[in-house]
């Protein structure tokens, strides 16, 4: 069995465009970027392919989106490092996605304060974890921030032993 692969390519730069009546004409370009690799790798290949599916999702047209673009140009040349495995290459470009277009919790400040220190739970109602500033945790119950308190410690210990 023979598979042919049409030629794919995955390239970055600057297009020049006028739209049409129903689609825009491509009048020039300047490649910056040939991503070359790729096309010799068939699970690169598709994993191209949906992360441009998925930008195009998150995306309007005739919307600037340079987050994306530049998420897309460092995605792709992750790919073609191949230093990182697909897959997580994958599960990190949709974290990120998700972040650009604010339908990521976040989980690396407090919701409450702002501080990346002593965070400790995670909030529904904040959207966001909780640092264990008193400020923060006055909805808490004493026992809920009890319960927390140990289970972090117990975690902690945990994570000792595995290391040691």
């Amino acid at each position: 069995l023979t598979v042919i692969y049409p030629e794919i390519k995955y390239f970055f730069g600057k297009f020049t465009m006028y739209g049409g009546r129903n689609a825009y004409n491509v009048t020039g370009m300047e490649i910056s970027e040939y991503f070359e690799d790729i096309q010799m790798d068939i699970d690169a290949i598709y994993y191209g392919f949906y992360f441009m599916e998925l930008a195009a999702y998150y995306t309007m047209e005739n919307v600037p989106s340079p987050e994306m673009l530049a998420l897309l140009y460092v995605t792709m040349n992750a790919l073609r490092k191949n230093t990182i495995p697909k897959k997580l290459v994958r599960h990190i470009f949709e974290l990120k996605v998700f972040a650009i277009n604010g339908e990521y919790p976040n989980v690396f400040a407090c919701a409450e304060c702002g501080t990346n220190e002593n965070l400790l739970s995670f909030s529904v109602s904040k959207n966001g974890v909780l640092c264990t500033h008193s400020v923060c945790f006055e909805h808490f119950s004493n026992i809920q921030i009890t319960k927390m308190l140990i289970t972090k410690q117990l975690d902690q210990l945990t994570a000792g032993r595995l290391l040691a």
